[in-house]
């Protein structure tokens, strides 16, 4: 290998020991070999690699270092290129853009993401020298010019043509010249601009047909267009647009502006007097032929005011035909407007209007025609009247087609219900709560005698189980029953387990949920509490079974869709009460009987105990 040269040769031999010194030597011959800036190139020089030939070892696009352009070149595209073929096409400046189906070239200047900048080169298609797009393209600037341009043939140019040098042409068609030297032309057809110098055709005047001429000395001959200075005219002349500081003789025919003064008869179209028209009123001079007036500044004919008069006159009585007859007739009042104003002011307008005192209908006259009233203080018609009073409720009775909300006032004097649909009074439903008391009574004292008779039935199977069960039972009494504050905890415990809580006096029976109460959560047979509602309140404190309880609203029991109660510690109404409503919640105590022994079962038992004692057993 180029700049690399082998170490320790003798000391690393087939066979022998490898020690750590001849491979370091050789491996840190290899390192320096590779270093960037120190190691072997690729020059071709002694101790260097040969050249790598770029054409066949690289691929990608080659880098300016190396002669390319860094970016890739397209050499058969069938388009001219656009700002998205940009760096992330793979473009760099400079790189070269074929069309094939024009034959253009262009070339990058500008490789930004979507904003590339492709400048044509302009090339010949070997017949004419053009650009892609007309008018595109400048040959040389306002500051960079080229020197001299020969041609053989014609030149046409559609723009302005600047000469600023001596030129000689034989034709220039239609176009602007603007030359600031000599120019020579056979022939001119002048429509604007000035011409100064000797006199145009040479030594026989010739028609010149111009939009502005400026001349030192008088024209002989016919002109056309716009004349500043004197004009003299031994012929007929004919002028458009004359503006004359002294004084023109012979008819004149197209606009005059100045001052005209006519001895003799003057035809005029449309003249414009800025000053005083004078008719000179010593002499029987007049305006004569006026057409009648149609613009508001238009003088006007005697026949035009004649007729104004009369219809202004019309058919008026002669006593009202002048003004100082009218005049005479309002009082030679000349605040008569105001004055009827003033007097009108005080009087009710049919169209509608607003009273500042009373109206007061005397004579048995009425006030009729009158709409339903919208607001309070819109007067009532009797129709109107009489609908609402057939809204009311009568002392003597009547059907109610609506809801009737007390607003927490009290419905007193109820007689007691007989139908199902007749309000309930307070005294009604005591008596029905009175009567599920001595209910709930008479199932406590039946539960008292199954449990008496279940103790009975427990004593008498104490006493036949021997010692060991009684032992063993006593255990397992442990190990079931609990007694304390907080809840028991361990690997003993299981399904069925009892704990009185005496931390709230209660029995509660182990789940798979945990401890949870034994017997209902009303204390006894039933438990009762009575609020006094708020404006729209709709949840009240409650203890109860789910499902065990009655809500009574101002004394009426509420259906159970009327209210929700499942959690056991509250009641919530479907709809807000009124403030002042009255509501009681009634929660019932449960039990269940279950294997319970009958009167005959318990009599059997208490005999075969009695038999057991007087055996001795």
């Amino acid at each position: 290998m180029a700049g690399y040269t082998r170490q320790s040769v003798s000391q690393i031999q087939n066979g022998a020991d490898i020690t750590a010194p001849p491979l370091n030597a050789e491996f840190n011959q290899l390192l320096a070999a590779f270093n960037a800036a120190s190691g072997h190139g690729h020059t071709g020089a002694t101790g260097d690699a040969p050249p790598i030939p770029l054409a066949t070892s690289l691929s990608g696009y080659l880098p300016a270092v190396h002669g390319g352009t860094g970016g890739r070149n397209n050499n058969s595209a069938s388009s001219n290129p656009t700002v998205t073929d940009d760096s992330g096409s793979g473009y760099a400046v400079g790189s070269v853009w074929l069309n094939t189906a024009n034959d253009r070239i262009f070339i990058c200047v500008n490789n930004t993401a979507n904003a590339a900048l492709w400048n044509e080169v302009v090339a010949s298609d070997g017949l004419k020298f053009h650009p892609e797009t007309t008018n595109t393209v400048d040959i040389g600037t306002a500051s960079n010019r080229y020197k001299n341009l020969y041609l053989s043939g014609g030149a046409t140019v559609a723009g302005t043509l600047n000469v600023t040098g001596t030129t000689t042409a034989t034709h220039i068609g239609t176009g602007t010249i603007t030359s600031t030297g000599l120019g020579t032309f056979a022939t001119i057809d002048a429509n604007g601009g000035q011409v100064d110098g000797a006199v145009i055709g040479g030594n026989s005047p010739s028609a010149i047909t111009g939009t502005q001429i400026t001349a030192n000395s008088g024209f002989v001959g016919g002109l056309t267009g716009d004349l500043v200075g004197n004009v003299t005219s031994s012929g007929t002349s004919g002028f458009n647009n004359i503006t004359a500081s002294g004084t023109i003789q012979g008819a004149v025919t197209g606009n005059v502006s100045g001052n005209v003064t006519s001895t003799g008869t003057s035809a005029f179209n449309n003249v414009t007097i800025a000053g005083t028209l004078n008719m000179d009123g010593s002499t029987t001079a007049t305006i004569q032929n006026l057409t009648d007036p149609t613009n508001p500044k238009d003088a006007a004919t005697k026949s035009y005011v004649d007729t104004g008069l009369a219809n202004l006159v019309d058919s008026s009585p002669a006593a009202l035909d002048t003004l100082n007859e009218l005049a005479a007739a309002i009082g030679d009042d000349s605040n008569f407007s105001t004055t009827m104003t003033n007097a009108l002011a005080g009087k009710v307008a049919d169209t509608g209007d607003t009273m500042t005192g009373d109206l007061i209908m005397s004579g048995g006259v009425t006030v009729t025609g009158l709409p339903l009233p919208t607001a309070n203080s819109e007067a009532a018609s009797k129709q109107y009247t009489d609908q609402q009073d057939a809204l009311q409720v009568t002392k003597a009775g009547d059907t109610m087609s609506g809801s009737l909300a007390m607003g927490g006032n009290k419905v007193t004097g109820l007689g007691t219900p007989s139908a199902n649909t007749d309000a309930s009074t307070k005294g009604y439903v005591d008596g029905i709560l009175g009567s599920a008391t001595a209910a709930s009574a008479s199932a406590a004292a039946a539960a008292t005698s199954a449990a008496n008779a279940a103790t009975s039935e427990a004593n008498a199977q104490t006493h036949a189980n021997t010692a060991a069960t009684a032992i063993t039972t006593s255990q397992q009494f442990l190990d079931t029953y609990f007694v304390s504050a907080s809840a028991p905890s361990g690997s003993n415990l299981s399904t069925g387990d009892l704990w009185f809580d005496t931390a709230n006096n209660l029995m509660k029976v182990y789940g798979a949920s945990g401890f949870q109460n034994a017997g209902s959560s009303v204390n006894g047979t039933a438990e009762r509490r009575d609020y006094t509602a708020s404006a729209n309140q709709t949840s009240f404190a409650a203890t109860y079974d789910p499902n065990f309880c009655d809500v009574y609203l101002n004394g009426v029991k509420l259906a159970p869709s009327d209210f929700t109660a499942t959690n056991g510690s509250s009641v919530v109404l479907a709809s807000g009460a009124v403030a002042g409503d009255a509501i009681s919640i009634v929660s019932y105590g449960t039990f269940l009987l279950a294997d319970h022994y009958s009167k005959t079962a318990v009599d059997a038992l208490i005999d075969d105990v009695e038999t057991l004692a007087l055996a001795g057993l």
